[in-house]
């Protein structure tokens, strides 16, 4: 958002992202002669809840730990935001998190996992204590949260795993964050209880670690099956406009169109 003093009496906002831009002016009773950036998050959040605007999330992108995780941060022109797939595993990660958030001037409201292998969940405890949140998965998932711990000794990455209250994601529904809308997408064979989160308005979805940019999910680990994750691809993404971005648990953004004519496991054409 961008603040412009046009007269004495007049404030012109203007928001912007990478798909949409608009401005709308507000009368005001008294001369405005200095904005500091606070001033312009706090004023923005309060034109947004009482104004209203057109739904749509910005993305922020994170890359976390050895296995080079990719963590989500959406949010809207008023402030809320969700954090999805938290892989920081090192304190510089999670302060580089924390230190996004804050100068943002972000609320964390939600925090979501697409599937819960260990490069996904190591900053799960982390972001639900400093933000007092609950941890939202597929009930499917469950198991392979209890067992993440384990695979984190094994990689000789040892973590203190989430123990707290767990809210069960329904495929087929919708969360909110905000007035922002988040369908949740049923998309197993990388892992038994993945799921995505798709943002209509936005034209986006978060995909885990289902479909990437020229490849797809392993699914030689406990749980997969390649022809479920096939299955899953078919119906819940290529099913979405081929200009809906991908953004996957690992590697570059992509789009369905893309994957469709040009990805060797699942292209159609």
């Amino acid at each position: 958002m961008s603040l412009d003093e046009t007269s004495v009496a007049t404030l012109r906002l203007t928001f912007s992202n990478s798909n949409h831009q608009f401005c709308c002016e507000f009368q005001l009773s008294e001369t405005i002669s200095r904005f500091t950036s606070h001033d312009s998050r706090q004023l923005r959040k309060i034109v947004v809840l009482k104004y209203g605007k057109p739904s749509m999330l910005s993305v922020k992108t994170f890359t976390f730990n050895p296995v080079q995780e990719n963590t989500y941060v959406l949010y809207n022109e008023a402030g809320q935001c969700c954090i999805i797939d938290p892989g920081c595993y090192f304190q510089q990660e999670r302060e580089a998190l924390k230190n996004f958030i804050e100068e943002t001037g972000l609320q964390p409201t939600l925090l979501l996992n697409t599937h819960c292998h260990l490069d996904h969940v190591f900053g799960n405890k982390w972001a639900a204590k400093v933000w007092d949140l609950k941890l939202h998965i597929h009930e499917k998932e469950k198991a392979v949260l209890d067992f993440a711990p384990q695979s984190g000794e094994m990689w000789q990455m040892p973590f203190e795993n989430y123990d707290g209250e767990l809210i069960y994601l329904k495929e087929g529904t919708t969360i909110n964050l905000g007035n922002d809308e988040l369908e949740i997408r049923f998309t197993p064979g990388h892992s038994p209880g993945s799921v995505c989160f798709y943002h209509e308005p936005g034209g986006f979805v978060i995909g885990g670690d289902v479909l990437f940019n020229g490849s797809i999910g392993r699914t030689d680990l406990p749980g997969g099956d390649f022809k479920t994750l096939f299955n899953s691809i078919q119906t819940q993404l290529f099913t979405l406009p081929d200009e809906t971005k991908v953004y996957s648990g690992h590697g570059p953004m992509t789009t369905v169109g893309f994957e469709k004519m040009n990805n060797p496991f699942v292209k159609l054409y």
